[in-house]
């Protein structure tokens, strides 16, 4: 991968399928996005179990955990090399081979019961609800009463 392939699931979740072991990421981040792209790393590290080298304005090595191994922001360092043992699995995890399916199966599962719960709650009420047509009659009729 290179520079901001990392922020795009659907290529990172590939190496994942493929049970990579190591991921290396070059990366030429300007100062504004070198934070929020350096946190975007940890994540895919973390979804698809495998260690990430990134070399760019912030240089790291992530584990498959999400674990910092080592860090160096070349922007307030300077120059210098990120160096750490890394450990290296072979597997892939339930989202390298689903993806975002699940929770979008899940959202849509949700909206639907949400629906329905609505629909048979609404029924309820209007069942419940006095009918406007038929009148209470119950003071008509002890008024008759009383004049008999």
């Amino acid at each position: 991968m290179i520079c901001q392939d990392d922020n795009f699931t659907c290529l990172t979740r590939e190496y994942g399928r493929e049970q990579t072991g190591i991921v290396a990421v070059p990366t030429l981040d300007w100062r504004e996005v070198k934070d929020i792209h350096y946190q975007s790393c940890i994540h895919r590290a973390l979804e698809s179990r495998y260690t990430l080298v990134r070399a760019g304005a912030i240089s790291a090595i992530i584990s498959p955990h999400g674990e910092i191994l080592d860090r160096r922001d070349h922007f307030l360092e300077g120059p210098g090399i990120a160096v750490a043992e890394v450990p290296v699995y072979r597997h892939s995890t339930l989202f390298s081979i689903w993806g975002h399916g699940p929770m979008v199966a899940g959202a849509v599962a949700y909206i639907l019961f949400y629906l329905i719960y609505r629909r048979k709650k609404q029924s309820v009420v209007e069942l419940s609800a006095p009918q406007g047509n038929q009148h209470d009659n119950t003071q008509g009729d002890s008024n008759e009463r009383q004049n008999l």
